[in-house]
């Protein structure tokens, strides 16, 4: 990357004092002075990542300290090989390139420390459960697609039956439907056949509904749509690799086409495809397995899968968390470069699965990065009870649409007490009926640095961080089209309306010292950061979250109408912020002391003493969600950046408010205008 020089002649005003240096960074410019000196001593004495912009201040958590990297060092030993189109393809072959295996569970059998299977082109049926795993990073066990091959693993079956017309049940029973809606002389467009119970291997996704263990107490049982939705089975149809919507019952399939129904006790499915479509023209998919990979035992650890496509798995919403992918309680995994789709519920469980599991062993250290994730119906990743993680480059979308959110696990990823994760370059897109990040009580020095957010409906927000204590750090993001889910409430919200979550960008609930630091928010629907106390009466290790400590500095807002809801006061910060003008009347809501009360900056500086040295300038932006290129105009005055504290030998952050990269000539005009694709790369 090549220098650039600032300006000599600008002098730039933290906190009263003059900069003293101006240190250069690659393309980022680093003003470097002195702390400010925060209203509260917890805040002078804490440890914060300065986000620059270089790629090493990427792999600091927020106690300034490096994130515990490791990597797979192994030097394989033996490697065994699977080709199931190998005409001489069988498992009881020793697995060499001319006898190779069948199936890859086969290898899974036979693998030891220090060995790997590669795995050649094909489509796998089956759930590989692998028997042990390796002991260190030098002697791992490695699951490979071969170079330049196509791998599928998926958790159903081809079904290829003889349809008839659907007979025993009259698609016209339960609610009455309306006349015209399907003319009887089309009733025959349902179809019925029958799946083989070999399918079925001690589980049948046909028979087993989508609810789960706490429904009871974090659920909408209560309400008959939400309920509905929880009572589907957990098996799919796919037809010629798309899903068919299931209904609750037979009268449904009028009202619905390219629809399944499955008859008790789950072998026997009616079908209703598009008008005039001949089902014996389509290749029908079903599911049939839980799982598609998943250890029998727990705590497998030094385990490495590179490079798979696994679809169709028929696993079960949260709790217990058994997903597509499961480390089964394991340690030390890496996941890269493979694409998850089309699982009922979860793609990856990480971590001890269950609230009522033994902890008395961390989920520790796994790496999951340069992976797809996609069309899954609750949650992208989940995981509790985890330290030292790293998350990266992963592409999370399309991901919610079993639509249960108040069955409160629904997330493009969720974890519960993470200590020590980093969590950088990923995106999160197109996911509804779901949050983008949710941090779920006890996170501890997390890190959630240059992600993208965009195209998320949900009822809680795009990032939530729930009841957690001690310092977390979530910066250079960008959040673009968060909004509320219409299931809850459509409406927008307007001054005298209160609105804890339902479509925040960053909802901190109960939430302590976190710092929000040169983000982006554009285009949300309710307010861009919520610091609330909604959950004020709840107890975790022994007291209630006090919804104070939080520091928010440096980001910048574009069509944001509601800016901040702060339930309290105290201790929390907010400066050097961005703001744009258009969006200032009543756009800061703070709850208590009674009555609410809606400022616009200038009430808020003047009478709140927050963002002091905030400004407000004409902003307009655009984002685009496929290609994560954003346009920004600024027209008008900037902030003065604030420091984020006593890391990297005291040097400040970077003078421009988001996580944007200017250079040098276009910060001397009198418009600023940026195009910029994230997330950032250096």
């Amino acid at each position: 990357m090549k220098n650039m020089i600032f300006n000599s002649n600008l002098k730039v005003s933290i906190s009263g004092m003059i900069i003293m240096a101006i240190l250069i960074f690659g393309n980022a410019f680093i003003i470097k002075a002195e702390a400010p000196d925060f209203s509260y001593s917890e805040q002078k004495k804490s440890k914060v990542v300065v986000p620059a912009r270089t790629a090493a201040d990427f792999d600091l958590l927020p106690n300034g300290e490096r994130f515990a990297f490791w990597e797979d060092k192994t030097t394989y030993t033996k490697v065994l090989h699977v080709a199931m189109n190998n005409p001489q393809a069988s498992d009881d072959n020793p697995g060499t390139p001319e006898r190779p295996l069948k199936t890859i569970n086969a290898a899974a059998q036979l693998l030891q420390p220090g060995e790997k299977v590669i795995v050649h082109e094909g489509i796998y049926r089956e759930c590989i459960q692998p028997a042990r795993g390796g002991t260190s990073p030098d002697k791992m066990i490695a699951y490979e697609v071969a170079k330049g091959e196509k791998v599928i693993v998926k958790g159903s079956e081809a079904w290829k039956p003889v349809f008839r017309p659907s007979t025993g049940f009259s698609i016209r029973m339960g609610p009455p439907v309306a006349a015209g809606e399907i003319p009887a002389a089309e009733e025959t467009r349902v179809w019925m056949a029958e799946m083989p119970a070999s399918f079925f291997q001690g589980y049948n996704p046909f028979t087993v509904r989508n609810t789960y263990r706490y429904i009871s107490r974090w659920g909408r049982a209560g309400e008959p749509e939400w309920l509905a939705r929880a009572l589907l089975y957990r098996g799919a149809v796919y037809a010629d690799g798309k899903p068919l919507k299931q209904v609750l019952g037979p009268a449904e399939l009028a009202q619905n086409e390219n629809a399944f129904w499955a008859e008790d006790p789950g072998l026997r499915l009616h079908i209703r495809l598009s008008k005039g479509v001949d089902p014996s023209s389509v290749s029908f998919e079903v599911t049939a397995r839980e799982q598609i990979f998943a250890p029998k035992e727990f705590g497998l650890g030094y385990i490495r899968i590179s490079g798979f496509e696994f679809e169709h798995a028929a696993d079960g919403p949260p709790v217990p968390q058994r997903a597509a992918i499961s480390s089964t309680r394991g340690h030390h995994w890496i996941i890269e470069n493979n694409r998850i789709e089309w699982c009922n519920a979860e793609g990856i469980d990480l971590g001890s699965q269950d609230f009522a599991a033994d902890r008395s062993t961390k989920g520790v250290g796994f790496i999951v990065r340069n992976n797809i994730l996609r069309n899954i119906g609750v949650c992208g990743i989940a995981g509790p009870a985890l330290d030292h993680v790293l998350i990266e480059k992963n592409i999370f979308e399309y991901i919610g649409h079993l639509n249960i959110e108040r069955n409160c696990e629904s997330a493009g990823l969720k974890f519960h007490g993470p200590n020590n994760t980093l969590l950088r370059n990923n995106i999160f897109r197109h996911i509804h009926h779901a949050s983008g990040i949710w941090y779920d009580i006890a996170a501890v020095n997390c890190r959630i640095v240059n992600n993208v957010f965009t195209d998320i409906k949900t009822l809680f927000g795009g990032v939530w961080m729930e009841i957690n204590f001690e310092q977390n750090l979530i910066d250079q993001n960008i959040f673009w089209d968060i909004h509320n889910d219409v299931e809850n409430d459509g409406a927008t919200p307007t001054p005298g309306q209160w609105a804890f979550g339902n479509g925040t960008a960053i909802r901190a609930d109960c939430n302590e010292k976190m710092v929000v630091a040169h983000n982006f928010f554009g285009k949300v629907s309710r307010h861009a950061v919520s610091l609330n106390v909604y959950q004020s009466d709840r107890l975790v290790a022994g007291r209630t979250g006090l919804g104070f400590a939080n520091k928010i500095v440096n980001n910048l807002f574009f069509d944001t109408p509601n800016r901040v809801y702060m339930a309290k006061k105290y201790d929390n910060f907010f400066d050097g912020n961005l703001y744009d003008s258009r969006n200032d009347q009543g756009s800061f809501l703070i709850n208590y002391p009674e009555p609410i009360v809606w400022q616009n900056l200038s009430g808020w500086q003047q009478y709140f003493g927050l963002d002091s040295h905030s400004t407000q300038a004409r902003i307009t932006a655009d984002f685009n969600a496929e290609t994560c290129e954003l346009e920004l105009t600024i027209e008008g005055k900037l902030p003065q950046c604030q420091s984020l504290g006593d890391v990297m030998n005291g040097k400040a952050t970077s003078a421009f408010p988001g996580p944007f990269m200017p250079d040098q000539n276009q910060l001397t005009q009198q418009v600023i205008r940026i195009k910029q694709k994230f997330p950032i790369e250096l």
